[in-house]
């Protein structure tokens, strides 16, 4: 009997991850933790607040009262797809039914997280005022302030809620730490602050150090920190070449790019973005035959690899391609290149061709110098 029981209840709770909003009375109550169950297990997969809309009416059609912990879920799924107006409301019924008592911090943290994003200060405040009536706010209640702040533009303001923080005895979690070293240019007080660590760091704090370092234009304290972290993680690299796209240091830059391609095991699109800004931004400032050759190597070099990305996330290196090609003259890869794009039914912006038309036009002006070429008319469509 106790094995049957046991079979029994695999296939229930089978039936209920396979469809949760469909298959209510599998749970055999109707209680407020049911509802919250099913809530949670529907709410996984949800992308819109459309679908959770759509899961939270069948919930309420089979029969179940939404009690604390069904509604706290709502909230929280809501919060997830930044549903301000819904996580609103629910919140207000919870607080009804909670006639005036406490309610649990990470609640408060969601809805402050929610208007926070949307950059609605005065419901923040009221979130984060009610939230210290009833209980000390935790590290994510400051971290999603200080996030507000930085959205804000009040860089300074969100330092001094990291420095409230710390003076209540609250240590900050990687995330916060994260936030705080994007508001800060204080490269000394960077230094305390990740004193306690040991390498290798978190994969966004490391980036965030890194680019507090390059705010600073200490091109060698980045370098040593993307060795603190993850150092094959391709988003350190990312941030440390970023120093490269506004500076024309061809040797350094050079440098930096062979310890790269040599150190990241998985590149992706964003780091070969960056290295195609760099390529970009130091031809623009050279005009040595050999300088440019050992630059349009790389873009080549990146060229190959591009192709073995994943299209949808490849497109904007693409694009940096052909501004390349278009710097360095060279008419012949560009073609090449769109041909490529085409043979594998990548759709072609005009951010992609318009760096490509221009070289067509220069090269026809080129054949001949009389011509008079024009740019190609707009197509308009009469929608009435």
């Amino acid at each position: 009997q106790f094995l049957y029981f046991i079979g029994c209840m695999k296939r229930r709770c089978l039936l209920l991850a396979s469809s949760p909003a469909q298959h209510l009375s599998v749970l055999g109550s109707r209680s407020d933790g049911g509802a919250a169950h099913v809530l949670k297990q529907g709410a996984r997969g949800a992308e819109t607040a459309a679908e959770i809309i759509e899961l939270e009416s069948r919930v309420r059609r089979g029969g179940y009262e939404l009690g604390e912990k069904s509604l706290t879920t709502l909230i929280h799924a809501y919060a997830k797809v930044r549903a301000a107006g819904k996580v609103e409301h629910n919140f207000n019924i919870l607080k009804g039914k909670k006639r005036g008592g406490p309610l649990s911090p990470i609640t408060y943290n969601a809805v402050l997280d929610v208007h926070c994003s949307t950059g609605n200060l005065e419901k923040a405040r009221e979130t984060f005022n009610e939230l210290s009536k009833h209980s000390a706010p935790t590290v994510e209640t400051f971290t999603t302030v200080m996030k507000l702040h930085r959205k804000l533009g009040r860089r300074d303001n969100a330092l001094k809620t990291y420095e409230a923080m710390l003076v209540a005895g609250i240590q900050p979690t990687p995330h916060c730490l994260t936030v705080y070293l994007t508001c800060s240019d204080d490269m000394a007080q960077a230094h305390a602050q990740c004193s306690h660590l040991s390498p290798p760091y978190d994969v966004y704090v490391t980036t965030a150090l890194i680019g507090l370092y390059i705010r600073n234009d200490d091109r060698e304290a980045a370098l040593t920190a993307v060795y603190k972290g993850p150092h094959t993680h391709p988003a350190l690299w990312t941030a440390y070449l970023l120093h490269f796209t506004r500076h024309t240091d061809i040797d350094n830059f050079l440098c930096a790019v062979k310890l790269a391609f040599s150190a990241v095991t998985d590149p992706d699109a964003p780091l070969y973005g960056v290295v195609l800004r760099g390529v970009k931004n130091t031809l623009l400032g050279i005009s040595n035959d050999r300088e440019r050759h050992s630059l349009a190597v790389v873009a080549d070099t990146v060229a190959m690899r591009v192709k073995k990305l994943p299209k949808r996330s490849s497109s904007w290196a693409f694009g940096l391609l052909f501004e390349v090609f278009e710097v360095l003259q060279d008419l012949r890869k560009a073609r090449a290149l769109r041909e490529y794009l085409l043979s594998t039914n990548v759709a072609l912006t005009t951010y992609m061709t318009h760096p490509l038309e221009r070289l067509e036009a220069q090269e026809a002006v080129r054949r001949e110098p009389n011509i008079i070429v024009k740019p190609k008319r707009k197509t308009y469509i009469n929608l009435s």
